[in-house]
Parts: C-alpha cells; sequence; structure tokens
C-alpha cells in the first residue's frame, strides 16, 4: 500500500538534457545512473490551475543543501536515488543519480532509455514533484500562482500518469475523471482546511495546559475565529418512517415500564 503524503503534486513529461543518461561506477563497483533536466517549468499553467513563478524554489533548495530524494510513484518507502536541484532563468533544473543497486532503480532507469528498432520508446518518461505551497496567489481566472514552495521529493513515473486539461486525475479503478474545476474545488477546501489547522496550531501552541487550567474568553473567541465553521454540528436529516418511529417509541416505553421508570 503506497502513502499519500498531505502535499500537492505537479506532474509532467520530464525534459532531458540529450546525452545527459550515463551509468557511472563508483570506487567500490556499485553502479548509479545519471541523467539532467527539467523537473519544473516557470510560467505555464498545470490542470490544476497552478503557474509555478521564478523564485519558487530558492528557500527550499537553501535549506536542503539542494539535496532531494528521488522516489518511484511518490512511495517514501520506494526510494531510488537523488537529485541535486538549482534554478536558472527556465525552470527547477536536476542532476538525477538512480541508485542501480536497488531493484527498482534498475527497473526504472531501463525504461527511462528502452528502445524499439533503434527508437525512442521510453515508458518511464513522467518527473512528478512532492511539495507544499507556501506562498500563493490567486489570479482573476482562479489560476494558483505558486510563489514558494517547499520541496520534499521527486519522483519518476511511468507514461500518461500526468494531468491533462481534462481529465486531472484519473481513478485506477474505475475510470472515473474528474474536471478541472471540481480539482480546483478541492484544492482550494483543502487549503482552506490547512488554513484553519494552522491557525488553531498557534492558538494551541500560546497557552500552557493544566489540570485546573481553563480558556479565558478572549482565548475561547480566538479559537473558535480560528475554527471557523469545522466543529459547527450539522442536523442530521429525518430518515425514520411513522411507522419506525412508532415501534422504536414502544421499544423505550416497554424499556420505561420493565425498569420502573
Amino acid at each position: 500500500m503506497r502513502v499519500k503524503k498531505w502535499t500537492d503534486t505537479l506532474t509532467r513529461p520530464f525534459e532531458v538534457k540529450a546525452g545527459s543518461f550515463a551509468i557511472e561506477e563508483k570506487a567500490d563497483g556499485a553502479k548509479v545512473g545519471r541523467f539532467e533536466g527539467y523537473l519544473s517549468v516557470f510560467g505555464n499553467e498545470d490542470a490544476w490551475g497552478d503557474v509555478v513563478e521564478p523564485g519558487a524554489f530558492t528557500r527550499t533548495i537553501e535549506q536542503n543543501n539542494g539535496r532531494f530524494p528521488l522516489l518511484w510513484f511518490h512511495d517514501p518507502t520506494e526510494p531510488i536515488g537523488i537529485f541535486t536541484a538549482a534554478e536558472d532563468d527556465r525552470g527547477l533544473y536536476i542532476t538525477a543519480h538512480v541508485n542501480l543497486e536497488t531493484q527498482r532503480g534498475r527497473e526504472a532507469y531501463s525504461g527511462m532509455k528502452f528502445e524499439v528498432d533503434g527508437q525512442d520508446a521510453a515508458y518511464v518518461s513522467e518527473l512528478s514533484i512532492g511539495f507544499k505551497a507556501i506562498g500563493k496567489e490567486i489570479d482573476e481566472n482562479d489560476v494558483r500562482h505558486l510563489t514558494e514552495v517547499a520541496l520534499s521529493e521527486g519522483s519518476l513515473l511511468t507514461m500518461h500518469f500526468a494531468a491533462n486539461p481534462e481529465a486531472v486525475v484519473t481513478v485506477k479503478d474505475t475510470g472515473e475523471r474528474m474536471s478541472t474545476d471540481e480539482a480546483r474545488a478541492i484544492r482550494d477546501a483543502r487549503d482552506a482546511l490547512e488554513a484553519k489547522a494552522e491557525a488553531l496550531t498557534e492558538v494551541l501552541a500560546s497557552v500552557p495546559v493544566s489540570p485546573d487550567g481553563a480558556l479565558s474568553a478572549e482565548r475561547k473567541a480566538a479559537v473558535a475565529e480560528a475554527a471557523g465553521d469545522i466543529f459547527e454540528p450539522k442536523q442530521p436529516e429525518a430518515r425514520l418512517s411513522d411507522e419506525d418511529a412508532a415501534g422504536i417509541l414502544a421499544i423505550v416505553e416497554h424499556a420505561r415500564a420493565t425498569l420502573g421508570a
């Protein structure tokens, strides 16, 4: 079972620098598959309505010394290598090293270089990044401009898993498709929930906890404001028929009589 992290993903066919594929052998005999290319390109809108702006990766690169894990299909239990990243005028350029001592690494790298009759037939042909949106702005067309992201990993994927404008998510079992508008609505709802969770965390961290403690009216108001409508109870719809309601009432009356109530 793959672990789904609470992060955004941005998937696209990767652009590999010509001639960058190379197998390197280390001093201990271990083999590493190398490739270079763009993991993210600035200024183009994806099917989720996201645009990555120049400079979005600056802080995350500094914080991680430019080094990030390379995974298979965003699965943290299947790391297959590492990559270094740097921004240029076009996007996020990476130099990746695939660990060919792992079975999945060998399979992935082989799929990237696969040829049929001397022609390119790569079926591992997409890269996806896992990240958390830190700075974002929504324009009048509901496009989210990412001004800062915290990059957690990059993943190799097989072909045709990338989002497209007509169907941004495909459910594997049913083939059900989600429209771009629906995907954006889910994205916005998740962002709102994350903002509320962060606000509640700040309130929680600001007050010490003790057995005899009690929140002040001001602090209770802060909690209510941060929580918004998260805790508002929803009234259940009446679903009982008159016959069912009468039967339940009869059971209750019988129980009262038995207990002498």
